[in-house]
């Protein structure tokens, strides 16, 4: 299994007028597909996103 992580932690300007420039960008580097039933990505203490049904093809 290999995994890359792309992460964009701090948006251009002020976060309340650009809320979509922080991302996490998992790229499967390896030959087979990665289930990534169950992952959970955290944001902050006032939740999480739970990948639910995904995976990463190759």
């Amino acid at each position: 299994m290999s995994i890359d992580l792309d992460i964009r932690y701090d948006a251009d300007g002020n976060d309340n007028d650009n809320k979509n420039d922080e991302w996490v960008r998992f790229t499967n580097a390896g030959s087979a597909p990665l289930e990534l039933n169950d992952w959970i990505v955290l944001h902050d203490p006032n939740g999480d996103n739970v990948i639910n049904e995904s995976y990463v093809g190759n």
